[in-house]
């Protein structure tokens, strides 16, 4: 699996050659959704999401016409600090950052899930993915992990996709689209608990707690600069990845502070990055720009 900017030109090369795209690279629609959408179009391609939140979404406005829908609601394991008090935020080590206390992920989405990074991109991805206003785009901490995310309809009523936390049932329905595969499993396992074997993607609500919470945008600034970039647009969301992942290398090398990710990303942003985004060589180069931008800062401030 890539990770970051990296799967950009895969993502591309693929639609190109007319293959449909199961998508779990956020920062291919990040650094280039409009070109990416535009490819896809001109090749009759499928963009299938395969993050969970994406997924869920795309499963639930199947049966929904994209205009009656109020809101998209995504939601957040919140990782391991989001109870945690912001006065304690100083005292944060890089092993207590890789703690995820939900999903087992590689080294740079853990930290981008404690940072909330990572429900930054995918914000963005989604006002791509499924051409939404972003002010209508909410993020709901959700530590449990159960339901995936939500739409809300105009007569305010909301619908769910709920599962077990594994990332099985989103490959699974991108491998399939359009069709549902049946998963094998039997009831008896449901009502005969002497039953070792329990189904892979049986979830049962009974004497489960479902708590929502909302994000303190204090304790996690990147998820509101991952907002402020979208409503942006243009080379915004390019410089916002670019420069989270610069600062999240050098996190992972201990050169810098937990807190600092935050702060190196928003010192990259204050820049006008208003550039042209009409093919992947302008992209890619906004892309290098931040990130040169970003080592830049990281090399005056704490060399």
């Amino acid at each position: 699996m890539l990770v970051g900017a990296s799967g950009l030109e895969p993502t591309m090369k693929s639609l190109e050659c007319g293959l449909d795209v199961a998508l779990a690279n956020k920062e291919s629609m990040v650094l280039a959704g409009p070109l990416i959408k535009k490819t896809a179009a001109a090749k009759s391609c499928h963009l299938l999401p395969v993050d969970s939140e994406h997924s869920a979404i795309f499963q639930l406005l199947h049966n929904q016409k994209i205009e009656n829908i109020s809101e998209i609601i995504i939601t957040a394991s919140g990782g391991p600090f989001w109870q945690l008090s912001l006065d304690k935020f100083p005292e944060i080590t890089l092993q207590d950052a890789l703690k995820h206390p939900t999903w087992d992920m590689g080294r740079k989405i853990t930290i981008d899930s404690a940072t909330m990074a990572n429900k930054g991109l995918e914000v963005i991805e989604a006002q791509q993915l499924f051409n939404f206003d972003v002010n209508k785009i909410k993020v709901l901490i959700h530590p449990q992990s159960y339901v995936h995310s939500l739409v809300r309809t105009n007569d305010m009523a909301m619908y769910a996709q709920i599962s077990e936390p594994d990332m099985r049932l989103p490959i699974q329905d991108a491998l399939y689209y359009p069709e549902m595969k049946e998963v094998p499993w039997t009831y008896d396992a449901l009502y005969y608990p002497e039953m070792k074997e329990v189904p892979w993607t049986y979830l049962d609500l009974a004497a489960k707690t479902l708590e929502f919470h909302a994000p303190d945008f204090q304790k996690f600034p990147m998820l509101k600069l991952a907002f402020n970039c979208a409503e942006q647009e243009r080379g915004y969301p390019i410089a916002f990845n670019a420069a989270n992942e610069i600062a999240v290398e050098a996190y992972l090398n201990e050169k810098i502070h937990f807190m600092d990710i935050g702060a190196i990303t928003e010192e990259t942003l204050n820049r006008d990055w208003t550039v042209n985004q009409d093919s992947l060589k302008d992209i890619l180069e906004t892309d290098q720009k931040s990130r040169l931008s970003a080592q830049k800062i990281i090399k005056a401030k704490f060399s």
